[in-house]
Formats: structure tokens, C-alpha cells, sequence
């Protein structure tokens, strides 16, 4: 299959990308393409050539919450990137593009001494990944600002508001109905901009204190089981430290696996069984994992206690 032969010339195009590049756990072979589209037209046409050819695609933000394959993607990645990462009011409003980061977007309403996006600023991922999964830390999520999302497939585009949007714990109507986001509208409220900066200041310096942010990783590894955290149960395990070639049980939070250098995705696999597993065989409890999957098959799914996400 000749990607370049399908996509307009104006379509950002990367051929055999390294995905350890474009993943936060610094782990992955090669991409075959990834394309950034540059305009809510461009990505609606791209998922409907996608789909016409019966191309597996994928696609990917900041891929802090990512898995990829030692092997590579045989697939499309669609990134939405610098052309689809606006950040602007309309009405009261604030709109936010998929490929903006939550950084920006907590920066953004700072700026304007508005509150309630300082969580955002501790979570490394774009809004359109974040609104997908309803990401969230230090007891807030992203379903408590959204009001309404602009998703498209091969059709064209489609408004959700928020008592469509499906929210639960990591997950949002987004997971499998086969739609990518383009924008995102939350509403915020006015506050003083110096206390909001400092409210910003203190989850940071909480999340540093806490997660080992000295080494990759992809944030989380499991999931919540009926509000218990998997951490505690790792913990008294005695995992912390547990390696597998270059993957490590991080010492500072069970719940955070991390590349300590030249580890391969094989090496996360093989830990996050062997952990969960002895979760299962102690607890009772199959963990399911927070990490997506990118590769030809999901090799999540062969693990003995989970099914994957």
C-alpha cells in the first residue's frame, strides 16, 4: 500500500516514524506513516480513506497513555499536531483543539483568571486524548468541565454535548464508537489569576513529590478496581523495584512503571503480567490496564489475568 499515492501533498506525512519518539514510555518500533491533518476537512477525509481501504489506523495525541508494538504499526497514525492545536473563547466558552496540550489549556485559562483547568496542567496529554479516556488526577476529571464535543468520521462532523458524551472512569462514548475529536468547548470559572497560578504550582510540586517523573513511563498502569488503588495492593506485594530487562516497578509509586534506559516494549509486557498476575492469584482481583495498545494485534490481550483495557 502506497500512502503517498492516497493523501493530498498537503497532508504532513512521516514514513517509518520511530514511535519511540512519539510515545511517553520511550518504547516501540516503527510507524509505517503517521499523518497530521491540517484542518477539520483534511481529517474527515483522511478517516474516509482510511476506512475505504480498510486501513487499521490509530490515532494518537500525546502518547503518554501508549503501549507501542516492538514491532511496529503496519496502520495510519493519525496525529492531530500544530495545525489543529488552537486555543480560543467563543462566547463564554473556551474551545480547545484536539492537538492542544492540557498544559496549554490549563495555561490558557490561567491566563484569563479563570479556575478549574489547574489539574490540566499536571496530565501530559492533548485535549482530544484526555477528553477520550476523561482523564484525571487529584480528584478531578475532564468530564466536570466539558460541556460539548466536535468528533468527526468519514461522514463529516458531529456535535456531543456533555449528557451525550458518556463519561466514566477512563473512558468516554469516544472509546469505540469510531469517531475522532476535533474540539472541545469547557467551561470554567472566573477567579484571580495569581491564586490560580498558585493552586497550579502546588499540584505540581505535588505530583513531583509523588510520581517518578525522572524516568518514561506511560503514567498509570492499572486501573481502579472498585475505587481501591492498584498501587496499594503492588506495594504490599513487594514489588516496588521489581525489573524486567530495562522495565521497573517504580520505587517512588507502585503504580508507575518505568523505563529506566534501553527497555523494550516486550520488557513492559512481561512485568505488567508477571505483577498482575500475583494481583489475581493474591486479591482475587483481575486488574485491567489503563495503556492502549498500538501494533498490528494487541498483545494486552495475551496476557493471563487481564483482557486487555
Amino acid at each position: 500500500m502506497f500512502y503517498e499515492d492516497l493523501f493530498d501533498d498537503e497532508v504532513e506525512m512521516i514514513f517509518d516514524a520511530d514511535l519511540n519518539t512519539l510515545t511517553t514510555v520511550k518504547t516501540g518500533g516503527k510507524a509505517k506513516v503517521v499523518v497530521s491533518p491540517n484542518s477539520s476537512e483534511q481529517l474527515i477525509k483522511i478517516i474516509r480513506i482510511v476506512k475505504q481501504n480498510k486501513i487499521p489506523f490509530f490515532i494518537l495525541g500525546n502518547g503518554s497513555n501508549v503501549l507501542a508494538s516492538d514491532k511496529g504499526f503496519n496502520g495510519v497514525i493519525i496525529k492531530p499536531g500544530r495545525f489543529l492545536s488552537q486555543i480560543f473563547f467563543e462566547k463564554d466558552l473556551i474551545a480547545a483543539e484536539a492537538g492542544a496540550t492540557t498544559a496549554m489549556l490549563a495555561n490558557f485559562a490561567m491566563q484569563y483568571g479563570l479556575t478549574g483547568a489547574e489539574f490540566l496542567s499536571t496530565i501530559p496529554a492533548t485535549v482530544g486524548g484526555a477528553v477520550a479516556m476523561n482523564a484525571g488526577c487529584f480528584g478531578y476529571t475532564v468530564k466536570d468541565k466539558v460541556q460539548k464535543v466536535i468528533a468527526a468520521d468519514e461522514n463529516g462532523e458531529h456535535v456531543f454535548y456533555a449528557n451525550q458524551l458518556m463519561f466514566g472512569y477512563r473512558t468516554s462514548i469516544f472509546e469505540n464508537n469510531g469517531m475522532v475529536i476535533i474540539r472541545a468547548y469547557f467551561k470554567f470559572e472566573q477567579s484571580d489569576k495569581e491564586k490560580v497560578e498558585e493552586v497550579m504550582a502546588k499540584l505540581k510540586s505535588l505530583k513531583r513529590n509523588l510520581q517518578p517523573l525522572d524516568f518514561p513511563s506511560f503514567g498509570s498502569v492499572f486501573k481502579r478496581h472498585e475505587g481501591i488503588s492498584p498501587a496499594i495492593m503492588i506495594d504490599k506485594l513487594g514489588f516496588k523495584g521489581l525489573t524486567v530487562g530495562g522495565a521497573k516497578v517504580s520505587e517512588k509509586h507502585a503504580g508507575f512503571f518505568v523505563n529506566t534506559g534501553k527497555a523494550t516494549t516486550e520488557d513492559f509486557l512481561t512485568l505488567i503480567n508477571i505483577v498482575g498476575s500475583k494481583v489475581y492469584e493474591v486479591y482475587g482481583v483481575k486488574l485491567k490496564t489503563e495503556v492502549k495498545y498500538l501494533g498490528d494485534t494487541d498483545d494486552l490481550g495475551r496476557l493471563s489475568y487481564s483482557y486487555g483495557v
